[in-house]
């Protein structure tokens, strides 16, 4: 059996670098290609508005949960003086800095999937809605037409009666 697909002779003679390249340029061309305007109406393209507002939320609720879970919110009371309290209290500061990271990892990551998320859902949502309007004016002028020809033919019906 032979088989002269078009595509099996292209894909012979590139080499999987060559497609690397090819995305890899593709990628700088678009980065290129982004100016300062693309991103001052980002607020006025659909669905983006809602995406970051609930990506922000989000992203902040889950870095404080996390900090909180991941934060260790012990006090050390002592009758001797306040110099331990004092010096608990810079262990405490000191001990939280890589809860303050790994909390700022989480609500940056609980940022972009939350974004992304409630982005491609409004984005459905809108494609079926339009999906439906369409379908629905398709059924009206299909409706339309059907009572222009019935009238056509009742008028032509009664002209030639007459």
């Amino acid at each position: 059996m032979e088989n002269t697909k078009p595509s099996d002779a292209q894909s012979l003679n590139q080499s999987p670098s060559n497609d690397n390249e090819e995305k890899e340029g593709d990628f700088l061309k678009v980065v290129k290609n982004l100016n300062y305007d693309d991103f001052k109406n980002i607020a006025k393209m659909p669905c983006a508005r809602q995406s970051f507002l609930y990506g922000i939320g989000g992203g902040t609720t889950v870095g404080f949960l996390r900090f909180i879970q991941k934060g260790k919110f012990r006090k050390i009371i002592d009758n001797t003086g306040d110099e331990r309290v004092e010096q608990n209290k810079r262990n405490f500061y000191d001990y939280n800095v890589g809860n303050v990271f790994s909390a700022t990892n989480w609500a940056v990551g609980s940022f972009c999937l939350i974004s992304v998320g409630i982005w491609e859902y409004c984005h459905f949502r809108r494609v079926n809605q339009r999906q439906k309007i369409k379908a629905i004016t398709q059924k009206l002028n299909e409706l339309s037409r059907k009572k222009a020809l019935e009238k056509a033919s009742e008028n032509i019906n009664n002209d030639s009666k007459s």
